[in-house]
C-alpha cells in the first residue's frame, strides 16, 4: 500500500494566508482610521427657494437628509459631545454626525426647526448676535424656544466681521461680546464658535481659548489637511444644487473631508 496523497494545503501554508489576510485587513483599517472625518453639516437657509440658489435647501431635501440620519442611525451628536470625542483622543466612532447652521436665520426656526424634533435629531445654530431680532433673523423668543428643546447657540461674532486681519481688540470685542448676549439670551453657556467666511484670524485662537470656547468651526478645507483640530474643525457645505441624496451619502461617509483635502493638495 503505497503512501497517502496529500488531499490540500498543509497546516503551517493556510496559517500563514490567514495572517496575511488579517494584516491586510488591519492595515486597510487603520488606513481608513486615518482618513476618517467626522461629516459636520452647514446649513444656511431652509426655504423653498430655486434650485442654484446659494447657501439654501428647501424644505423637502432638508427633511429627506434628516430622515436619512434617522433611518441609517447616526449618532447626530451636539457640539460639546464632538469636543468630548475629540479630547479623548480616541479613534473617532464611524457614524457620528453634527448639524449646524451659520447665521440665525428665521428660516431656521420656521422650517428647519420642527423637522429636527420631528426626527429627534440636535443641531447648533451659530447666531450673530447683533443679528437677533432683526429682520429674516431669528428673534429672542424664537432662540428661547429652539434652546429649551435642545437646539445648541454657538457664536459666529457679533457682527459677522471677517476676522482674518483683525486686531486683538477687534477679535476680542466679536468673540466676547457674542458669547455673552447669546449666553444672556438662553441662560446657556456658549461654547462653540464658527468663523465668519471660514476666515481665522491671528489672534482667534487665543482670544477663543481665554473665553472658554472649545471648537471652532471653518468650511471645507482649503490646506489639504484633514487634522481634527479643535479650532479649525472643518464643515460640509450644503446647497440645494448638491442636495440629491446619493451625493449626500458620499458627504454621510466620513471621507468626504479627505478626498476633498486630497484634492485641494493637487492644486
Amino acid at each position: 500500500m503505497g503512501p497517502a496523497k496529500n488531499k490540500g494545503p498543509h497546516l503551517p501554508v493556510i496559517l500563514a494566508v490567514l495572517a496575511a489576510l488579517s494584516l491586510a485587513a488591519l492595515g486597510a483599517k487603520l488606513f481608513l482610521d486615518a482618513k476618517y472625518y467626522p461629516p459636520v453639516l452647514m446649513y444656511h437657509n431652509i426655504e423653498n427657494l430655486p434650485a442654484g440658489t446659494p447657501l439654501c435647501v428647501t424644505e423637502p431635501q432638508f427633511r429627506e437628509q434628516m430622515k436619512f440620519l434617522r433611518d441609517h442611525k447616526y449618532n447626530v451628536v451636539s457640539l460639546d459631545e464632538l469636543a468630548d470625542m475629540i479630547d479623548s483622543g480616541k479613534p473617532m466612532p464611524h457614524n457620528i454626525a453634527a448639524v449646524t447652521f451659520d447665521d440665525g436665520n428665521a428660516n431656521n426656526y420656521l422650517n428647519a426647526f420642527p423637522v429636527l424634533k420631528e426626527f429627534g435629531i440636535p443641531a447648533t445654530v451659530f447666531m450673530v448676535s447683533d443679528y437677533i431680532g432683526r429682520g429674516g433673523y431669528l428673534t429672542v423668543s424664537q432662540i428661547r424656544k429652539m434652546s429649551d428643546a435642545g437646539i445648541g447657540f454657538g457664536s459666529h461674532t457679533r457682527s459677522h466681521r471677517n476676522l482674518k486681519d483683525s486686531s486683538m481688540q477687534d477679535t476680542e470685542r466679536e468673540l466676547l461680546h457674542s458669547k455673552r448676549i447669546i449666553e444672556e439670551v438662553t441662560g446657556k453657556k456658549v461654547t462653540a464658535f464658527c468663523y465668519p467666511s471660514g476666515q481665522q484670524g491671528g489672534y482667534c485662537r487665543d482670544v477663543l481659548k481665554r473665553a472658554g470656547y472649545r471648537t471652532a468651526f471653518l468650511t471645507m478645507p482649503r490646506d489639504g489637511s484633514i487634522k481634527l483640530d479643535p479650532y479649525a474643525l472643518k464643515r460640509i457645505n450644503m446647497e440645494t444644487s448638491k442636495a440629491n441624496l446619493l451625493e449626500f451619502r458620499i458627504k454621510m461617509s466620513g471621507y468626504y473631508t479627505w478626498l476633498k483635502a486630497k484634492r485641494w493638495k493637487m492644486k
